[in-house]
């Protein structure tokens, strides 16, 4: 199966790749959970960090963890953990990870301004924003389907 990234997924992970290359251990806290389907289909491509993420069971993540850990090279490593903030991860098995890498940020606003810079005018992308990210329960699925409909008007326009 062929996991194909959007504009917005396809900025996430290189900036990923970025911060994992750079600082080894990347630990990804997200409250509200926006990137855990990003995050699962991550996990389907083939990336030169590996991926692991808190679903539900901390035991699972420290098993999924654990082969990892061994070994004299440092395993670029970025570990999603949706749902947790940095007062809570304090209460995990996950915290000494969190305290021996770094910190992953990237709000979705950001994300989205990012990744629709020279896709498309700045207003549709602050239209964009102001609508479907705040009342979308996905709203990188929905900046997928956004940006292909920009990317076909500005087509349009250019023709």
């Amino acid at each position: 199966m062929t996991t194909v990234l959007g504009p917005v997924s396809t900025a996430l992970e290189a900036d990923l790749r970025t911060w994992a290359r750079r600082h080894g251990i990347v630990v990804w806290l997200d409250v509200d959970g926006h990137y855990s389907s990003f995050v699962d289909r991550l996990t389907e491509l083939v990336v030169p960090y590996q991926v692991r993420a808190f679903r539900g069971s901390h035991l699972e993540l420290m098993l999924a963890l654990e082969l990892l850990a061994g070994g004299v090279e440092k395993t670029p490593l970025v570990i999603h953990l949706p749902g947790f903030t940095e007062e809570t991860v304090r209460t995990t098995p996950q915290f000494e990870l969190y305290v021996a890498g770094v910190r992953y940020r990237k709000a979705l606003d950001t994300l989205v301004t990012e990744a629709a810079s020279g896709v498309c005018a700045r207003r549709r992308s602050r239209r964009f924003r102001e609508g479907a990210i705040s009342h979308s329960p996905e709203p990188m699925r929905g900046f997928r389907q956004w940006s292909t409909n920009a990317r076909a008007v500005s087509r349009r326009t250019f023709e």
